[in-house]
């Protein structure tokens, strides 16, 4: 230790040095507390603890272990929602301005504030305090607030349905600052100022606007970039425009004006036009499309023919230029292929070959996940169906029946199955496969008798040669396994034929055969009746009583076992809501068949109560047994289980709604 230089310390001279550092200097042994100018920290207790303490850890606290404990929040429904403090909450200043120092500005930015804050979800309650910012306090601020509203709608092109509704909203509100207060005058000033906003920005060029953006930039991409946000822009004011169209905001005679200017119909149709304006008439028309078409033919019909013949200009036009016709200007390949989809789209009745995503709220969002979700679990257990299915239909597809119609060419099959191998006269001994099928040919030396006996004739030396095969050997492929797609596809054609006018006992009999029997039968005869179910759905009144009185004839007379109906209506119940999105009467046409069925069947009422869970929660299936009751008559509404029933299907929404199951069936 010498030799290092280092010197070494006992410990306790280590605690002798820390004892005397306790002790206060001699200067505060004589002063009083009050004048002294540090705060002495005296603790009596001090000096003791250090001395009864083991100093191998030193003198800090010991080390503790750590809990697994980990704090958690309290349960929701014992947490009371946040009370809005509307004194002490932040608020923006324009929110706050009071009335005697509010400006057109102010009033701007407080609109500005509503917009950025506007979705479809809060839509009533943001617009009102839109329309309540004060912006139609002078034409002005009205002016200047649907400029806003404008550029909103030209940068999110999504959202331009939503803000053509506010629009709506602001033209069927009377604003008695600028003279509105009589109801023949309301709305007629913001029309007018929409319209001169809409056509300032409809007439401005883009070329023109993008080398006033890109005047002082240098740098290619960032005038690229300045570049697409005003060709995506006149793109967005295209589809606002349209939105506006189908609201009643806008007349078809601006619209036929602004068509054939994006298309250049000038009297030179070979001169150059302008691809982007193209692609803009393109949005426009993709739009606004179906109900021109519908406005035009309706003047046309009114002796005003004059806007049917403008549009079909424009399409001659946009026929010639996506064909390459001669005397038509030339465009680019993705731009004709875009006036080409226009076209189909125009000739398959304005339905898009594409699903356009929309905005949607929030409910929606939650609604479609829940669909999804719904969907993968029909389709995981209708795969466990198939497969359930797939090897008794194998077994049917290779019974001997399909065996007797395969004999061609004067040949017969035959099965051999051998109980060992045999021995020739050579010696060689022959192991015949397991359920083997070989073809075998008659032999000139037998007679007939001898072939009905089917006795083999003796084995000799060269009887090998006579079995070689002179071409390829046939195989058997079984029939294609009918899955429950396939089925309701076939009971489908079959009502169809029916319906256009079809004799009812050759549909029972197709019924009948399409069902069969064997194993099986139990999801055949389902996918039968969900198939019927899902067609008359869409279909007429008409069509929908031939569908019953056949499902009537077919349980009468056990083609359709009565045990298996139940299970042939729960797929319609679970796709009932959704398709009832695009067919209105869909929900009273599957009642009726439903309401049919129970009678029949003798099905009880409560079977409701174990439907799909998509029904149950989001089907309306109350409102849908409601149905069901009045069709089955008075004694059903009037029994009291019945009634109980329909409480049990009542969701929290109904009994919001409703305050008794009564109430409720009164206003089905």
């Amino acid at each position: 230790e010498r030799a290092k230089g280092v010197k070494r310390i006992s410990e306790k001279d280590l605690l002798d040095l820390r004892l005397k550092c306790m002790d206060p200097p001699d200067s505060w042994k004589s002063a009083e507390e009050g004048d002294l100018p540090i705060w002495r920290w005296v603790d009596n207790e001090r000096k003791d603890e250090i001395k009864t303490k083991s100093r191998m850890g030193g003198d800090a606290a010991p080390t503790r272990r750590k809990s697994n404990h980990k704090d958690t929040a309290p349960p929701l429904e014992e947490c009371a929602p946040i009370q809005k403090n509307e004194e002490t909450r932040w608020k923006a200043k324009v929110m706050g301005a009071e009335e005697d120092e509010e400006s057109d500005d102010v009033i701007l930015k407080r609109a500005l504030v509503c917009l950025n804050k506007l979705t479809l979800t809060k839509f009533e309650v943001v617009s009102d305090s839109f329309i309540n910012a004060g912006i139609g306090r002078n034409r002005k601020c009205l002016s200047e607030a649907i400029s806003l509203i404008v550029k909103k709608a030209q940068g999110e092109p999504h959202f331009a349905a939503m803000y053509a509704n506010l629009c709506l909203k602001l033209a069927i509100t009377p604003m008695a600052a600028i003279g509105e207060e009589a109801e023949s005058k309301k709305g007629k000033m913001f029309k007018t100022l929409l319209l001169e906003r809409c056509q300032a920005e409809f007439e401005q060029d883009t070329g023109e606007r993008i080398l006033a953006a890109t005047k002082d930039l240098e740098d290619p991409a960032e005038k690229e970039y300045h570049a697409s946000i005003i060709k995506k822009n006149y793109l967005g004011h295209m589809q606002f425009i349209g939105e506006l169209y189908k609201g009643d905001l806008l007349s078809i005679k601006t619209m036929l004006f602004c068509l054939p200017i994006l298309l250049g119909d000038d009297e030179d149709n070979t001169a150059d036009v302008d691809e982007e304006k193209i692609e803009c008439f393109t949005k426009l028309m993709t739009t606004v499309g179906a109900r021109l078409e519908d406005h035009s033919e309706y003047f046309k019909r009114g002796g005003k023919p004059d806007r049917a013949l403008t549009l079909a200009k424009c399409w001659t036009r946009v026929e010639g230029i996506a064909k390459k016709k001669d005397g038509y200007p030339v465009v680019s390949t993705r731009l004709r292929f875009m006036l080409q989809d226009l076209i189909d789209m125009k000739n398959k009745g304005w339905e898009a070959r594409r699903k356009v995503e929309t905005a949607k709220t929030l409910s929606q969002i939650h609604k479609e996940a829940a669909r999804e979700e719904s969907k993968m679990k029909r389709s995981s257990s209708n795969n466990t169906l198939r497969r359930s299915g797939s090897s008794n239909s194998l077994r049917r597809s290779g019974s001997s029946n399909s065996l007797r119609g395969m004999n061609r060419n004067n040949s017969k099959l035959s099965r051999s199955v051998s109980a060992g191998p045999t021995v020739d006269e050579d010696g060689f001994i022959t192991a015949p496969a397991k359920n083997s099928i070989r073809r075998s040919y008659s032999d000139s030396k037998f007679s007939k008798a001898d072939n009905a006996s089917l006795e083999p004739s003796k084995p000799s030396k060269f009887a090998a040669l006579q079995d070689i095969d002179e071409g390829p050997k046939k195989v058997i492929v079984p029939d294609k396994i009918p899955t429950e797609k396939d089925i309701e596809k076939s009971i489908q054609n079959i009502l169809k034929e029916y319906f256009v006018g079809g004799d009812s006992d050759d549909a029972v009999l197709s019924v009948k055969e399409l069902i069969g029997d064997g194993d099986g039968v139990v999801e055949r005869t389902s996918a039968v009746l969900s198939g019927g179910c899902l067609l008359v759905m869409e279909a007429k009144q008409a069509e929908v009583d031939k569908f019953i009185s056949i499902i009537t004839r077919c349980i009468d007379e056990d083609v359709v076992a009565k045990d298996r109906v139940l299970a042939g209506l729960q797929r319609p119940l679970d796709v009932v809501s959704d398709i009832a999105v695009d067919a209105p009467f869909a929900t009273s046409h599957l009642a009726q068949v439903v309401a049919t069925c129970i009678k029949i069947v003798s099905i009880p009422f409560d079977f409701f109560l174990n439907t799909p869970e998509w029904f149950l929660t989001e089907g309306n299936a109350a409102k849908f047994g409601t149905m069901v009751l009045k069709i089955l008559g008075d004694e059903a509404i009037a029994n009291q289980e019945n009634i109980r029933v329909i409480e049990k299907l009542m969701t929290p929404q109904d009994k919001e709604r409703y305050e008794t199951v009564i109430e409720l069936m009164a206003a089905c």
